[in-house]
């Protein structure tokens, strides 16, 4: 066993030593880096997520507009049947028919038809309301993922930042063990 006084062994231990006080540096430095670049995802999960927020905000505006729309249609073919139809029954009278027969005929037809357009409208409605609805719930989704994808990355560099501190004693540590003997 070489004599641990000896200049060759206090020199190889010295140098053992700030080889270890080297790698703790690198192991803070590491772990700072590796921590700061995971905060870095984490703030752009974020902002993702506040995309995403942001357009499931503008689908439920179409949602309303849509519904809307949709009603000032009805309103605008409400509104046309009945002028159709009390266009007709002026005209039915005017010739001094009554309401029976081919002009009662044309005015239930007139009234098929109207209902037939009025119930195509409320059903279009519906349809677009509905796909505005699944959009929006699909962009809440994406943004809860990526807030969960943000939390994460954070956990992982709170880790990260203490694993490069523990890394950085430890190796702090060795380095005092290795040239402790030659001071006592």
């Amino acid at each position: 066993m070489p004599d641990p006084n000896s200049s060759g062994a206090k020199w190889s231990a010295g140098l053992g030593a700030a080889a270890d006080l080297v790698g703790a540096a690198g192991s803070f430095l590491g772990g700072q880096a590796n921590s700061a670049a995971l905060q870095a995802s984490a703030e752009g999960y974020r902002k993702e997520a506040q995309g995403f927020r942001d357009a499931a905000n503008l689908e439920g505006f179409n949602i309303a507009y849509a519904g809307a729309s949709g009603q000032l249609q009805d309103f605008a073919a409400a509104r046309q049947i009945y002028k159709s139809e009390s266009g007709t029954r002026a005209d039915v009278a005017g010739a001094g028919f009554s309401g029976q027969g081919s002009a009662g005929d044309i005015l239930r037809e007139s009234a098929q038809q109207g209902a037939m357009q009025r119930s195509i409208i409320g059903t279009q409605t519906a349809i677009n309301e509905n796909t505005y609805k699944i959009q929006q719930t699909a962009y809440n989704a994406e943004a809860d993922q990526a807030d969960a994808a943000a939390s994460a990355a954070e956990a992982q560099a709170s880790a990260a930042s203490t694993g490069g501190i523990m890394d950085a004693i430890g190796g702090v540590l060795k380095a005092g063990a290795a040239i402790a003997p030659f001071f006592l």
